[in-house]
C-alpha cells in the first residue's frame, strides 16, 4: 500500500534546514519529498488553512507531516491554527525536525503530534517506522468504522428501518400487480422453482464485512435482510417470515449450531431451510453441523455461483 502524505513547513527557510556534518545544508520538506521513495506519495502545501483544507479535500492524505525549524517556539500555535480539518478528519500529525527543535515544539503543541521523526528522514529504520506506525492508524480507523457499523446494526431502530423498507418494497410490488411479491414461510419451494422477486433471505454473521458483500450479490434477485447476532435474527423472525437463512458458523455470544436449535425449537421457524457458511473445515465440527441436517453448508470463501447454485437447490 501506498501513504499519502502532505507535507508543511517553511521551505528554503533558513530557520527550516538540516546541516549536515560537513556544512552542508539540507532543505527539510525536500529531503522528506526526495527520500519517501514510491512507499509514500507526497504533495506539499502552505500552512494557509484554504491550501490545507484544499489539499486534504482532493488529497486526501493519510498523514500531515509537519516540518519544524529554528525559533519556532513562539508562533507555533498561530500556525496550527490553521490544522482545524486536520483534526476534524483524525488525520495524524507527524512531526520532522532537528531535536532541539522538535523538542521545543513538542512542549507548546505535544498533544497535537502522533508521531516525531526527529532526524533527517533517510534511513531504512525510519521508513520502516513510519510505515508501521501508518498501517496501525488504518487498522485502527477500520476497526472503528466496523465498531460505529456492529453497533448500528445492532440498535432496535436499524431493525425498523429494514421492516419498513421491505414493507414498502412489497407494497410497491403489489400494486404492480406482481402476485408473487409476498414472502413465504420456510419450508423448501421447489427446485424448479423461478427466481421470484419475492423470496426472502436473512444473513446472520457477526462480519458485517462479510453481510455487506453478501448482501449486495444478492439484492438483485432476493429481497435481502441481515443480523450480526442470532438474537436479533430471532426478534427478526418474530415479525417477519423468510424463505431461506444464511448462518454463520463461528459468532461470539451464540454460534451458528446454537441458533439453528433454537430455531429447530420454534413452531414458527423449524421448517426454514437454513444453509450454514464457515471458514471452519474441521471435520468433527462439519459432521456435529452435519448431524442438525441444515440444508446446505457452504466454506469461505464462498464463491458467487456456488452460492446462487445452492440457493436456487433449495428455495429456487
Amino acid at each position: 500500500m501506498s501513504y499519502r502524505l502532505l507535507l508543511a513547513g517553511k521551505k528554503q527557510d533558513i530557520l527550516c534546514v538540516w546541516v549536515t556534518e560537513n556544512g552542508n545544508r539540507l532543505d527539510i520538506i525536500d529531503n522528506f519529498f526526495q527520500m519517501a521513495g514510491e512507499k509514500f506519495e507526497c504533495q506539499t502545501t502552505s500552512m494557509r488553512k484554504e491550501d490545507i483544507d484544499s489539499h486534504i479535500t482532493y488529497f486526501q492524505p493519510h498523514a500531515f507531516v509537519y516540518c519544524t525549524g529554528e525559533n519556532e517556539k513562539n508562533d507555533i500555535m498561530e500556525k496550527m491554527s490553521g490544522l482545524s480539518l486536520v483534526k476534524e478528519k483524525e488525520i495524524p500529525l507527524i512531526l520532522n525536525g532537528e531535536s532541539v527543535d522538535c523538542f521545543d515544539f513538542l512542549e507548546v503543541a505535544g498533544d497535537m503530534v502522533a508521531l516525531t521523526l526527529a532526524e533527517p528522514f533517510q534511513t531504512g529504520e525510519q521508513k520502516q517506522e513510519l510505515s508501521r506506525f501508518l498501517e496501525k492508524k488504518e487498522q485502527e480507523k477500520k476497526k472503528k468504522k466496523d465498531e460505529e457499523e456492529l453497533k448500528k446494526l445492532t440498535e432496535p431502530a436499524y431493525l425498523d428501518k429494514l421492516l419498513k423498507e421491505e414493507l414498502s418494497d412489497l407494497n410497491l410490488a403489489a400494486k404492480s400487480g406482481k402476485q408473487d411479491g409476498h414472502l413465504q414461510t420456510g419450508g423448501q419451494t421447489g427446485k424448479d422453482t423461478p427466481e421470484k422477486p419475492g423470496n426472502h433471505i436473512l444473513i446472520i454473521d457477526d462480519d458485517t464485512r462479510m453481510l455487506r458483500i453478501l448482501k449486495e450479490e444478492l439484492r438483485e434477485k432476493y429481497n435481502v435482510a441481515t443480523a450480526v447476532s442470532g438474537k436479533i435474527a430471532l426478534n427478526f423472525l418474530e415479525k417477519r417470515k423468510t424463505d431461506l437463512i444464511l448462518l454463520d458458523y463461528v459468532m461470539p455470544d451464540e454460534d451458528g449450531p446454537a441458533v439453528l436449535k433454537k430455531l429447530r425449537e420454534n413452531d414458527a421457524t423449524k421448517n426454514i431451510p437454513v444453509v450454514f457458511l464457515t471458514g471452519i473445515n474441521d471435520r468433527s465440527k462439519i459432521e456435529k453441523v452435519l448431524d442438525m441436517k441444515p440444508q446446505g453448508y457452504l466454506l469461505k470463501p464462498i464463491k458467487p455461483e456456488k452460492l446462487f447454485r445452492t440457493i436456487r437447490q433449495i428455495i429456487g
